[in-house]
């Protein structure tokens, strides 16, 4: 029996770009090891997804590099930051939007968007209908509202049109 490489795997698998979004599927290449060359190897835009964030700005266990991040946004991709304590080191509203800042300075703001999650496996300092508190201080760390728009949703929601079938 043939067993294909490891490569081949996650040539294979960067293609396929799957994930679970709203019922649609894509990759989260935050779930595999920081290691691989899917970024690399990939033909689509991914998606770093909430699980890791930039680890230049809180240098946890948890998060991927900074060079991984980079990768990414060139192909086109995005990096949904968290913002608990594990993603941010201090998960405050003024920590979170320093880390957003961060990833606006590292990869531009077309490539930052929110990837918090609220399914109660971690806590974090506001749910969503606090989020006018996480836009002010983007404001006070002068973001632009046109970069605060694309981070707030703006970006996400391009990535998907373009990437979800019809």
């Amino acid at each position: 029996m043939h067993v294909p490489s490891k490569t081949a795997i996650f040539k294979i698998i960067a293609s396929l770009v799957i994930l679970v979004v709203m019922g649609f599927f894509m990759l989260f290449p935050a779930q595999l090891d920081k290691q691989t060359n899917l970024v690399h190897d990939s033909t689509l835009p991914l998606i770093s997804e909430q699980a890791k964030t930039l680890h230049g700005h809180c240098p946890s266990s948890r998060n991927i590099s900074d060079d991984l991040m980079e990768q990414i946004a060139s192909k086109g991709g995005l990096i949904a930051l968290g913002y608990w304590d594990g993603a941010v080191c201090e998960p405050n509203v003024n920590e979170i939007a320093k880390a957003i800042k961060y990833g606006v300075k590292l990869v531009g703001s077309q490539h930052i968007a929110l990837g918090s999650d609220y399914d109660g496996a971690v806590s974090v300092p506001f749910d969503t209908s606090e989020l006018i508190y996480l836009t002010q201080a983007l404001l006070d760390l002068d973001l632009t509202e046109q970069q605060i728009r694309q981070v707030m949703g703006g970006n996400m929601l391009r990535y998907l049109q373009v990437h979800l079938p019809d």
